[in-house]
């Protein structure tokens, strides 16, 4: 019967190792050399074990992960929810059921607008913010405004005074701030808020926005020009926002406009400080090459006020809650992704 190579190996070496032949030093090697390629046999074995295990687990998790959000995405709970939204809106709002699209939670929120803080209903999306005027609590909203999230970041405010809990929502064509009516649900509007950001950045390869809209200053904290200290504002005297750093200045000291190419397409009212250092910033891009982001425009005798740009903002109803009485938000957890809430601060310490 034929011996297998193996045991063939190993019987030569022990007898020429045994009988001290003149090829013991032969047998001595040959049985190095098949312990040798036993080990490497089982070295190999043992990589491309763990290599498996690997690929195995990783293919697992990934496969895992790509289920959930399927199963998020066509859920029918999930089209139910955007199905709500959108009847909520009526005929004044637009389509919000498109694929992959997910509710990720819902609640209301205190907005500082220009003459005073409003309350606010906001839906939080896991590619956009949709906040609008409430018309009935739950049943009747107007005034659609979509903030797509690519271009968001949040900033921690500091309390002060009976506006507590809130951060800043800053965007490439409009700032503002919102305030919660507890340190907790502020501490889950933010988390989720900033989540849905970094994930849509993360699947879509984008970089995170570093130019955002100066958060306008309320109206009733300038009773004055905050650019010349003179004026009075009165009712021939109107207040004007500048686009560009967000202060309250009388028309003669906002006669000047300039293109803010990431808040629209036609030149903006600013306050006359930021035309000089926008102006004097073109000159040093195009005497050093570098790409000019801002350019100047024309005076306008005619330009709009920032009540009259802000007038979509306003409440038709006057339906509002005190800051502190808003109704809890909801948070669809099993909807955003498989990673729960984490205690880290964003966007600044709170």
């Amino acid at each position: 019967m034929e011996l297998p190579i193996s045991t063939y190996f190993r019987q030569t070496t022990f007898h020429c190792f045994s009988l001290q032949s003149p090829q013991s030093s032969f047998g001595l090697s040959l049985l190095n050399m098949v312990d040798r390629l036993v080990r490497q046999r089982y070295l190999v074995k043992l990589k491309n074990w763990y290599n498996g295990a690997r690929l195995a687990i990783s293919v697992l998790l990934i496969t895992s992960d790509d289920l959930i959000i399927y199963f998020q995405v066509n859920s029918e709970a999930n089209a139910r929810r955007i199905s709500n939204v959108e009847h909520c809106f009526g005929s004044s709002g637009q389509p919000l059921a498109i694929p992959g699209r997910v509710l990720v939670g819902e609640g209301v929120l205190v907005k500082i607008c220009r003459k005073k803080p409003k309350t606010r209903q906001f839906f939080l999306f896991n590619d956009i913010l949709v906040y609008g005027n409430i018309v009935i609590s739950k049943r009747k909203f107007n005034k659609q405004h979509i903030i797509p999230l690519d271009g968001v970041r949040l900033d921690n405010l500091e309390d002060e005074g009976e506006l507590r809990n809130g951060w800043l929502i800053k965007t490439p064509t409009k700032s503002f701030a919102v305030y919660a009516a507890t340190s907790s649900e502020k501490r889950e509007w933010m988390i989720h808020i900033e989540r849905c950001v970094v994930d849509l950045l993360a699947k879509s390869g984008k970089t995170a926005a570093t130019v955002h809209a100066a958060v306008w200053i309320p109206d009733s904290e300038a009773p004055m020009c905050m650019h010349c200290e003179k004026v009075q504002f009165n009712v021939f005297q109107r207040r004007h926002h500048c686009r560009k750093c967000g202060l309250v200045v009388c028309g003669s000291c906002s006669n000047k406009r300039f293109l803010l190419p990431h808040q629209s397409n036609k030149p903006l009212r600013v306050c006359l400080t930021c035309f000089q250092k926008l102006t004097d910033a073109n000159k040093l891009s195009l005497m050093t090459g570098s790409d000019v982001v801002d350019s100047p425009g024309y005076d306008h005798e005619n330009a709009e006020s920032s009540g009259e740009e802000d007038s979509s903002d306003e409440d038709e109803n006057k339906q509002t809650f005190p800051i502190h009485e808003t109704p809890e938000p909801t948070f669809y957890d099993s909807t955003t992704n498989s990673v729960h809430p984490s205690p880290v601060s964003v966007g600044g310490h709170f």
